[in-house]
């Protein structure tokens, strides 16, 4: 969030950051550009790969996601922060930053919900992704497959890997 509100006060809102008339992907390095003097970065890969999820990412069922973060791509670019963390950064045209972060870089299982979390940046707000309001209703199930982050910080647990009848209006933990 920090990031966030320091780069808003010098470049105005995310809205105004892509020049008029490009696509998501010819954004992406006018965002890059601006949110990166507001991060610690020890390791900065741009748009080479390298540094976020080396392996293909996993979903907390363990299968694949179909998404190599880790490879060369014109859609995200990422670097690794001085405390070990790795971020990949990607402009939706909504327009939002989608800042995903891999809390113990390679040496996790690089599984969403486990060690990779994502949040959305718009306008006015950084938002842990995978609200109650996102999901749907009040389960919390097959949505928190990819879109824990913000279940973690809402109850302060990951009880969702080890028991499966929790939900947001009821139970919150395994005990």
């Amino acid at each position: 969030s920090q990031v966030m509100l320091q780069a808003q006060a010098e470049h105005g809102m995310i809205s105004a950051w892509c020049p008029e008339g490009l696509s998501q992907i010819q954004c992406q390095p006018y965002i890059y550009d601006i949110l990166k003097p507001y991060f610690r970065i020890s390791k900065d890969c741009g748009f080479k790969g390298g540094c976020f999820a080396n392996s293909k990412v996993l979903l907390i069922d363990g299968t694949n996601y179909n998404a190599n973060y880790g490879s060369a791509s014109t859609e995200w670019s990422t670097f690794i922060l001085q405390d070990g963390i790795s971020v990949l950064l990607q402009y939706y045209t909504s327009p939002a930053v989608g800042i995903y972060v891999d809390i113990d870089n390679f040496r996790g299982s690089n599984t969403y919900g486990k060690d990779v979390f994502i949040f959305h940046a718009t306008d006015d707000k950084v938002v842990p992704v995978g609200m109650r309001t996102e999901a749907g209703g009040d389960a919390l199930s097959a949505y928190c497959g990819r879109y824990c982050a913000a279940w973690v910080l809402a109850n302060e647990n990951m009880d969702y890997l080890h028991c499966n009848d929790l939900s947001w209006n009821g139970k919150t933990k395994c005990k």
